[in-house]
Parts: C-alpha cells; structure tokens; sequence
C-alpha cells in the first residue's frame, strides 16, 4: 500500500515496514523495452482465484434424440429409425424411414432412454404416439433426394434435463471440422442393432471428393448425382449404419458455461456400413422454411425465427449440458461450477484502444494495445482503411490524436507476415487506472495458455428468463484460448492464402476446438493476446483519495490479435509475436543518444570498477568520466567509445585511470554507511535540517552530509542574505550558516546545477537522533522506490514522507518544460496525473539495514502545476563537486569510524 505518513516532529513516529520490493533498481537510461515492470510499478496485491464446486446432473448430451418404433401386434416395438426432437411436439427425421419396409408407418417415438432394451434409464423416458407424418413434397421413395419429414406427436414431451429439444443449424455455411452422429443402428454390416444409443464422430469432406463413392452408376436412386443439398461425412474406423438413418448429425456450440446441440444435416444413406465409406445426409439449411411453414400450418405457435441460433440456444438453456461435466454413471454426471477459465464476462483490459478515422464508415474492429503513455501497439492491417490512415485512439480517459504510425517495413498487406505498427500518440494518457501491457524480454512458451478480448450478445451471457431477456448488445468478453502448433492449427479458409508459408516463429496460433453460438464472442483485431487473469478490484488510500483499480498488474503482451472468427472457437486465431520483431521495436522506441552512433553500450548491468575491453580491444575499467579525462577528449574528437552501461561510466584503458581522482576524501565519505550503522539511527528525519530566512520564516529543507556540511538546492538559497539551520531532532535550536556555496553552474530558468552547500561554524555531534545521510554514488543505477521527504505545512513542522517512483529523464522530458541533463532525477507519484508538490523536497532511500542514502534534490517547482513527473538533482553526479567543497580535514573528523 503507497501512504503519505505525517509526524509531528520530536515526537515518536511510527513508520510502516520497508516495502517488499525496495531494493529493485531502475537504469539512469533506458536501453531496453523490458522495462515495464519498472516503469510503470504498483504497490497492488493479487487476488486469489475463487474454488470450483459442483453438484451431481444427469446427463443432457443427447437429451433430443428419439427412437422411432413401430409396434408389433404382440406389443413389442422395433425401432427401426432415429429422429431429432426440434420443438415440444414435432421430430425431424428422413422421409424414407416414415414407412418401413412393408410399406407401413411408424407410430410412437421415445425420449430419454439410453438403452432400448433394459428398463435401467427407464425412470426419465417418455414415449408419445405419432398423429401426424410430414414428407417433403419433392421427395420420392427409391429417390435419394429431399430425404427429410417431420413427425407430429399426440402432446407436447415434458420439458426435462433428459428430454429437450435441439436447435437446427440454418445457415448455409458450415465450418465444422468435425460432427457427430448418433443412433441405436448397427455396428457393422450383418451387425445386430445396438440396443444402447452409441455416438460416432465424423468428419464432414466436400462432395467432389464423395462423388469418387457415390455416382449414379453405383447407386440406384442418384440419378444426376449429389446435390449441394446433401454432405458428406467420414471417419477412418466407423460410420452410420442401418437403424441410424433419420437421426441427426449435429455439433454442440458453446454460448456461455451451456452447450446447446445444433443438427446441421439428417442420416439418410450410404454404403455397406462399417467399412469407413462416407455417409450422405440430408442439409437442413435448404430446408428451413419449409419445416417452419409445415410446423405453423399444423397447428405450431412458431414465428420465422423461431430456430435462430441465438434465441433457441437461450430458449432451452436451463436444460442444457454443462461445459464442466464429468461423467459418473451412465446416467448421471458431475457439473463443476465456479469456473472462469474459458469466457468470461468483464470490463474491457484498461490497456485497450479502439482505432477511430476522420471519415465515415471506417472500421469498427481493429483496436490496439497500450505499452506506453504514448505508445500503442497493433496490427499493420488496422492502420489504414481506403488508403487513409487512423486519425487517433479512443479510450473511456478520452480520444487521443495519433502523432505517427510506424509500419514495420517488411510488412505486406497481402500476407499476414511482419503485422504490426506502432502508434505514437500527441498527449499522454494517464495511467493512475491504466495498465499497460508488458514487452518480456524474458522466457516465453509458445504452448501456454492465454487470453484475448472479445465482445458478446449480452443474452448470451445474462438471459435468464427467456424470451423476456433479450438483448443484442454487446457486453466486452475475456476469452481464453490454447496456442496450437502447425499440425494442430486450423486456419478459417477465408485466410489460408495469407499464410503460404504456414505458422512461422513470428507467429503464434491459438484457439479451442469448441465452435460458439453465432453471436457469442466477436474477435477485436489489433487487441492484445495476453496471459491475463479474471480481473479483480483493488481499493486503497492515496495522499489526496482513494483509488480502485481493476485487472492484472503487469499482463504480459504475447502477441496482436491479426484474424480469427469466434474468439479462436472452432477454427483458430493468429496472432503476431512482439518478441520476433523486438530489434526494430528497439529502433522506433528507445531514446535516441546523441552520440547514438558513435558510442558501443558494452552491458546494461556493468558497474563502476568491473573490467571490460574498449573498441580498440583494449582492457580496462568502467570509470567514471571523470577519472578518465584522456579517454573523454578522445571521445569528443572521435565520437568513438564504448561506455559500460551509460554515458557516465566508460571503459577506461588501464593506463589512463587518474589514480589520484579517487582521493582519499572520496574513500572517507564512502564510510558513511559504516558510521550510520554503528550509530543504530532512528527514522525520525535524523538527517534533515529545516532552513529559515533572516525572519525565522521556513523555506526549504537541507540534508547533513558531514558534521559542518548541509546539502540544499541552489534555487532555496539564492536570494537568501542570512539563513539558520535547524535539526529535525532539534525544535526550538537555531544554527546560524557561516556560508552558502552555490554551484557555479546553477541555471535559475531551467533549474539545472540546481545545488548549493551551507557552511556552519560549529561541528554537529552524530548521535541516533542526528547523524549524515549518505551520498548516493552508483552512476549506473538508481532505486525504483524512493522517499520524498517535504514539509507538510508552511513552518515546516510536519514532515511527509511519500514513495515515489524513479522514471527515465527521457519519458520526463516528452512533458517537460526543459530540457533535461543528466544530472537531473524525475520521478512520478503514480496514483495522481501530475506529479507537483512543494519546492525543495529531497529523495532518499534506506538500504535493508536502515542506511538513509540521498539520491536527490528537488528544483523549484513553481511551475510544476501540470508536470506528469517532478525533477530533482541527481545527487551522484555533483558528488565530486561535494567532495572538491569539504575540506578533508572535515570528512576525515566527519567519518571516523572506530
């Protein structure tokens, strides 16, 4: 939790433990894209995931599936045929089964029985008589076409989980890869009828290759061929046999935790069955008004929409088979409930944008993916729409204009290699709600699951009481999908031709088998795929409010979402990889140096004194600039060096060290953390001295460097004619200065060298209660968290200690009102848009064992009021500056350490 802690001083304060990850460090310059942990950190908690339950079900699956019988004079029925119940009192099945082979008609058909001959599933079958038989008009008998009828029953069936009925698929395209049929027919030709309902996957294949089976020479009854109204089906072991025909061949599409049967054709016939030859069935989409038409002019209170998908998978729902079902018997199954790992219901992630353009009829699916205040990520296919190119972003902070769009440059739009673009944008968002999403640099498995983003029909998802509850708008969906590698992957056919070259490394597929309910889940272009959990809510205090923010802390970014239908169901997505194009990403992104071309960065993570070997291949050291005067004139002729991990620190040939800038004032002041130690300092502002003018009036805040030495910015001080200090530990104890050294380098317009020295005359005795803060020196490195100390009111009598957060100068200074150097710090407070507090605070930072270190001091700040970050003087780089103004006598008394 990030709290502003207040004290009174000289009264004992309680300070909240060090936090978790203090010790984590920021670079001073930014040279890799897999910072974001970093740049954006949060002091968050995760939640924890709610536990799965359940509770026993019976089994739905096959809950529309009808044996129809003809009844012997002995009472015993034989149940030649199969049919689908598709509303309350009416069957779909083949027209050939409504006679048998004695030119008789069937006359019951029963529900809810597994097995026909046993009476063990008995207690939930329902059996009902046939009053009325439909054949299709253009249907012939020893014809093999318009092979479909519908059977009317004497009532309406029990609405029941194990009897209900199916919904029909009336579209004409069918992208199925794979369907099922079921039946109680034969196992094999001269097989016995199976008693127990038994199920077969099949695979449907286009007629052009079926027609290599069936021709008419082969088949009496198929005199011109197939038609488009019927389809083919295979599998390479089993397919429909006798006793299957009229029963459906269906898919169960997913719309929410249900899945809802759907026939798409009826068994009509084939060859010799068990031999893996394919069936033929009958379409049902050709077929769809004149079921509905023949079920109204009998007598059924059905309107024309009446099997829209939608609405008949809502219709029954509550009847509907689980998607987290286990079977236990043969009955009964296990139905898990408390899940959220496949679709669920949430806000839009924050990091996502919607595209928008200047004119009419643009696109409305393409979206992108934040990873900076003013960078966005997306697909090179979303950028332009005709020819012109997206005019700006919009997100629920607001419509941002977009400044450029960079196009990876190998990218075609004829093919779906080298999708992606980068959009800079002309103003930052602020990011006190948003989370952007994360470049890893790190390891990544092409083969864990993740998510995507997707908007549904809010009926889907939130319809309880059917028809009253219907709602086509579209409620934004997190959906997860499984990668798939190239034997797996199935591409919709509309894109085959954008990938000749198959799934690439700089690809990843990704989907689930499962189809949805048209309607369930519509893909965003351009949106982020992401390893994202079920977004939670936290609330906690800020200095000025209460902040709630929602979704994951640092959601990685694994791909942009380029294709797909159905959120990856049934057929699969394809995304683009950020980490295959992390070298160009790096060019467009990165801060530019001056001397960019010039310079070799040897390793982000070498420090001061590690060896090292300069372009010339000679060994060294990584030395400050300034032990190394020889080499930097060298540069500056040249422009060639190789630094070790910033411009501060270069690989210096061992020859050309200063031995003698390392003085022994350098080594003496480094033993400052040694002293503090040994005196088991208090945290009550020990360091820190208020300042006051000639008229005892409170103006600004110092830090104790040494007993006669305090550290403040040069802006408090500079119209200052008498100041006195005050220890923190001291109320009521003025201490007049003898001296104000202000660096000669001090700039009051951009506040640069914004540092100065106060002398006192008399030395400061350490005890836990008073003793020097320690110079931060490390050139490479800063803390990510840092403590703002300031005062809280006008006389500076309470003090605030606030975390702030360490930024890169080259994100301060796309606000900022100056031009930044090096040897200024900013950091941003990240729960308020503007970072602006009073004038002359400082930055310190306490190591694990309660070392105070001072890593900065602020510059004015009276026009701060709209800075997203605040500058401070970076202490390293004037702490050779501070030590040319201590007299070594001072550090030596200042730092002795028994």
């Amino acid at each position: 939790m990030l709290v502003a802690l207040r004290w009174l001083i000289a009264v004992v304060v309680l300070c909240e433990a060090r936090h978790w990850d203090a010790d984590r460090m920021l670079p001073n310059e930014r040279n890799s894209l897999d910072d974001c942990r970093s740049r954006f950190h949060e002091l968050i908690a995760a939640g924890a995931a709610a536990p799965a339950y359940g509770k026993p079900a019976l089994i739905k699956e096959f809950a529309h599936m009808g044996a129809i019988g003809w009844t012997q004079t002995d009472g015993k029925v034989l149940w030649h045929c199969g049919g689908t119940l598709i509303w309350m009192d009416y069957v779909l099945t083949a027209a050939h089964c409504i006679v048998d082979h004695r030119d008789v008609r069937p006359d019951i058909v029963r529900f809810g029985d597994l097995n026909l001959e046993t009476d063990d599933d008995d207690e939930y079958a329902q059996q009902y008589k046939i009053i009325q038989i439909f054949r299709h008009p253009l249907h012939r008998f020893g014809v093999k076409y318009h092979d479909i009828a519908l059977l009317k029953l004497e009532s309406s069936v029990r609405l029941h989980d194990t009897v209900c009925p199916a919904c029909l698929w009336v579209n004409d395209e069918i992208r199925f890869k794979e369907l099922v049929a079921t039946g109680w027919g034969s196992t094999g030709q001269f097989e016995e009828r199976t008693p127990s309902l038994l199920k077969v996957s099949l695979k449907p294949i286009a007629n052009s290759k079926c027609e290599t089976f069936y021709y008419s020479e082969l088949v009496r009854g198929l005199k011109t061929g197939l038609h488009e109204n019927h389809l083919c089906a295979v599998d390479e072991k089993m397919d429909t046999c006798e006793g299957d025909s009229g029963g459906p061949l269906q898919v169960k599409l997913q719309h929410h935790r249900s899945l809802t049967p759907f026939v798409v054709a009826v068994t009509s016939f084939g060859l010799p069955c068990g031999l893996s030859n394919p069936g033929v069935y009958t379409k049902i989409a050709p077929y769809h008004d004149w079921i509905v038409s023949t079920m109204r002019q009998n007598g059924a209170a059905v309107q024309d929409d009446v099997f829209n998908a939608t609405f008949c998978a809502l219709r029954f729902q509550n009847y509907r088979e689980d998607i987290y079902s286990t079977p236990i018997n043969k009955t009964h199954v296990w139905e898990q409930s408390g899940y959220t790992d496949h679709i669920y219901k949430t806000e839009p992630p924050t990091y996502l944008v919607k595209l928008m353009w200047n004119v009419t009829g643009g696109p409305q699916n393409c979206y992108g993916t934040i990873i900076d205040e003013n960078t966005v990520l997306t697909v090179a296919d979303c950028v332009h729409h005709q020819g012109i190119p997206a005019s700006s972003v919009s997100h629920p902070q607001g419509v941002v204009n977009i400044a450029k769009i960079n196009v990876h440059p190998q990218y075609n739009p004829s093919y779906g290699y080298y999708n992606m673009a980068i959009l800079r944008l002309e103003t930052l968002f602020s990011f006190i709600y948003i989370r952007p999403a994360c470049i890893d640099y790190g390891n990544y498995s092409r083969f864990a699951p993740d998510s995507v983003f997707g908007m549904g029909r809010t009926d889907i998802y939130n319809c309880i009481n059917f028809p009253d509850c219907i709602d086509p708008s579209l409620i934004p969906l997190i959906v997860y999908v499984e990668p798939k590698d190239n034997t797996s992957c199935i591409i919709p056919r509309d894109f085959e031709s954008r990938f000749p070259n198959g799934i690439t490394s700089e690809l990843i597929c990704a989907g689930t088998d499962q189809f949805l309910v048209p309607g369930a889940c519509d893909l965003k272009l351009g949106s982020s795929y992401s390893r994202v959990v079920k977004i939670m809510s936290s609330t906690f205090l800020t200095i000025d409010r209460e902040i709630t923010t929602k979704g994951n802390k640092y959601p990685p970014l694994d791909g942009l979402v380029q294709i797909g239908r159905d959120c990856g169901y049934g057929e699969h997505l394809v995304v683009t990889n950020p980490r295959s194009h992390l070298k160009w990403m790096e060019r467009v992104l990165l801060p530019k140096s001056t001397t960019a071309n010039a310079v070799q960065f040897l390793d982000p993570g070498r420090r001061e004194g590690d060896p090292c070997i300069d372009t010339y291949k000679v060994p060294g050291r990584c030395t400050s600039i300034s032990r190394c005067q020889r080499k930097w004139k060298q540069f500056e002729l040249t422009k060639q060096a190789s630094f070790c991990s910033s411009t501060s620190i270069i690989c210096c040939p061992h020859d050309d060290i200063d031995k003698d800038a390392w003085s022994n004032k350098h080594i003496r002041l480094n033993k400052c953390p040694k002293l503090v130690h040994a005196l088991l300092p208090e945290k009550n502002g020990a360091p820190m001295v208020r300042i006051f003018d000639s008229g005892s009036r409170y103006i600004c805040m110092g830090a104790i460097v040494s007993d006669r030495t305090i550290l403040t910015s040069a802006s408090c001080v500079d119209s200052a004619k008498s100041i006195s200090i005050q220890p923190l530990e001291r109320v009521g104890n003025f201490i007049q200065v003898q001296k104000i050294v202000p660096h000669s380098a001090y700039n009051a317009t951009d506040y640069s060298n914004d540092i100065a020295i106060l002398r006192i005359k008399h030395s400061l005795t350490w005890s836990p209660r008073l003793h020097p803060i320690c110079l931060w020196s490390n050139k490479t490195y800063s803390p990510l968290i840092v403590e703002m100390l300031h005062p809280f009111n006008n006389s500076g009598s309470y003090i605030e200690y606030l975390e702030l957060l360490t930024m890169y100068n080259s994100d301060c200074q796309r606000t900022h009102a100056y031009q930044l150097r090096d040897s200024h710090i900013c950091v941003k407070y990240p729960y308020r848009e503007y970072t602006c507090f009073p004038s002359h605070s400082m930055l310190r930072w306490e190591d694990a064992e309660g070392i105070p270190y001072l890593i900065g001091l602020s510059t004015d700040t009276r026009e701060c009021t709209e800075w997203y970050y605040m500058t401070f003087s970076r202490i390293v780089a004037f702490f050779d500056w501070i030590v040319d103004n201590i007299a070594e006598e001072e550090i030596k008394r200042s730092f002795k350490v028994q």
